[in-house]
């Protein structure tokens, strides 16, 4: 009992050295408002959400536990920084805080802020009434959610004023359902899809922001017009608004007309990595492989890949390839060899130079 005194006793102690946050002064900005926002460039990576199992051990088990906890901790950080690794590839050299500048110029307006408001980055720049925004980007390990959060300090204009600081956070969602490695395939494979996520959250992020020093209660709105930063994908990733597409319209892929499995086909084509491998395999497994438009369908997804490449940790595209390839072999189709030759002296993964030369064997008459 003597002992549960003692440490309430310390909270107490220690609460009471805490001093309470400063309070922004708005009235302030009746005379004078702020004319620059200083963006600390300091890391614009998308990053994962770190494990903090080893504090949660130090605090149950002591040393010990906090010794053991640590070493989880640093496996389970490197396992989700190896998962995020293709997803970052995806997204080539986006740059996030390209955008937050000029969301920040865009829609830093109302009471507290000079309209325009200069928005600078590099060195640091020292002042009174200059907010210092520093920004972090977050997948969740389940890549369910991508996060953003602005920390913010501004040194107010009264002396020997505390700074203001504030933190201000918004997310987005995975529209896709499923599985972890589902959702973060979807990602990888549509990564335009990801970055108008993160850029919804950077845009009301920066409002909650503006809100709280213009003294208003945040309320969400679309993104301030302006001219906001248009990040090109690399050739590889880049994909057409399908809204108002017909099966088989687009160039360069098989048509769906005189296939015994049209939706097979359809699937093949899909640009989602599960779609195509379960299609692929369902044609394997269903040996429908001998139909025409799945003939050239595989040829179509094999040839696609050749080109834009593969990355040697893509398992699940790897398996749908794979897929295409032994269909053909099993197809016994003349006309994929070529295709079947390039890949088997190309620098993809073994898997799938394994499995194209086993196709051309096959069509070849070999065993």
């Amino acid at each position: 009992m003597t002992r549960i005194l003692s440490i309430l006793l310390f909270s107490l102690v220690l609460s009471a050295c805490v001093s309470p946050p400063a309070e922004l002064h708005r009235s302030t900005f009746d005379s004078r408002k702020i004319e620059l926002i200083r963006l600390m460039d300091r890391d614009a990576k998308i990053q994962y959400q770190r494990s903090d199992s080893s504090t949660a051990a130090a605090a149950g088990a002591g040393l010990l536990g906090a010794l053991v906890g640590s070493a989880i901790d640093s496996g389970v950080n490197t396992k989700r920084s190896k998962s995020l690794a293709p997803l970052l590839a995806a997204m080539a050299d986006y740059n996030p805080n390209l955008y937050l500048k000029s969301a920040l110029e865009n829609e830093a307006t109302g009471a507290a802020f000079q309209h325009p408001v200069k928005v600078t980055t590099g060195s640091t720049t020292e002042g009174k009434l200059i907010p210092r925004v520093i920004p972090s980007y977050t997948i969740a390990p389940g890549f369910d959610n991508v996060y953003v959060s602005l920390s913010v300090s501004v040194e107010q204009l009264i002396d020997n004023e505390k700074d203001y600081q504030s933190l201000y956070t918004s997310n987005a969602f995975n529209d896709r359902e499923g599985t972890d490695e589902e959702k973060r395939q979807n990602w990888i494979d549509s990564p335009h899809k990801l970055i108008a996520k993160l850029q919804r959250a950077i845009s009301e992020a920066v409002q909650r922001f503006v809100a709280d020093f213009n003294g208003d209660a945040y309320i969400e709105a679309e993104p301030a017009e302006g001219e906001y930063p248009v990040h090109a994908l690399p050739l590889k990733y880049t994909v057409a608004d399908d809204s108002s597409e017909t099966v088989g319209s687009q160039q360069g892929r098989p048509s769906i007309m005189g296939s015994a499995y049209p939706a097979l086909v359809e699937q093949l084509n899909s640009s989602d990595t599960m779609t195509m491998r379960a299609a692929a395999i369902q044609a394997g497994q269903n040996k429908s492989y001998d139909d025409e438009g799945i003939i050239a369908a595989c040829i179509s997804v094999l040839e696609k890949n050749l080109v834009s490449g593969v990355g040697i940790k893509d398992k699940y595209l790897i398996d749908g390839l794979a897929w295409c390839a032994l269909n053909l072999g099993n197809a016994g189709s003349m006309e994929s060899k070529p295709v079947l030759g390039r890949i088997s002296a190309s620098d993809l993964p073994r898997k799938l130079r394994k499995h194209a030369m086993h196709a051309l064997k096959q069509i070849n008459g070999g065993n």
